[in-house]
């Protein structure tokens, strides 16, 4: 029986629009701002990882791109993480349905920005385990691990939503039920299956 579920943040609760935000660059640009400069950066990838501070891995891009400096800055900024990762208001009302029936934790990889950016959000529920507080990251099977220990969960009454197979496969492997998500629908419809 299912009792727990558990959300990814980026795509499944908010929107991840990042560079697209920026409509004075060209789709080449952002591209490369996203690609080069932000998520395959092992500067970023550090920072996901806790092992680099948010300020320091944006000094850092803006010294490798600083023909981008004024979006790194604003990427980076607490107060601009709206524009950047605009909740989506369908998920949110969801989970707060969802939380009557289930209890409901979060699996991110997640910068410090992030977090305090969402954190009245994920106060609200039952709790998380975050990549840069635990320093490691999905499909690492050691993050999934963390969740569980902390919370005391058994794997079979997991219900675990990602944007990504490879994190979906590895929630598998552990025992977990879990699906790649698509939209609001793919939580109804799992939950449905559960209930017939």
């Amino acid at each position: 029986m299912i009792k727990n579920l558990i959300f990814d943040i980026g795509n499944v609760i908010t929107t991840e629009v990042s560079a697209a935000a920026f409509d004075n660059l060209s789709q080449a640009q952002q591209e490369e701002l996203s690609n080069l400069a932000i998520y395959k950066n092992d500067n970023f990838i550090k920072t996901l990882l806790g092992h680099l501070t948010v300020e320091d891995c944006k000094n850092r891009l803006i010294a490798q791109y600083s023909q981008y400096q004024k979006e790194i800055r604003e990427l980076f900024d607490e107060n601009m993480q709206d524009r950047f990762l605009p909740k989506k208001p369908e998920m949110i009302e969801l989970l707060y349905n969802l939380r009557s029936h289930y209890k409901i934790f979060f699996l991110s990889d997640m910068i410090e920005t992030t977090y305090r950016y969402l954190k009245d959000l994920l106060d609200d529920f039952d709790g998380g385990a975050y990549s840069y507080q635990e320093h490691l990251k999905k499909p690492d099977e050691k993050i999934f691990g963390v969740l569980l220990q902390r919370y005391s969960l058994k794997p079979e009454e997991c219900l675990f939503f990602d944007d990504k197979q490879r994190n979906v496969d590895a929630a598998r492997k552990l025992g977990l039920r879990a699906e790649v998500f698509l939209n609001k629908e793919t939580v109804t419809s799992a939950l449905r299956e559960l209930e017939s």
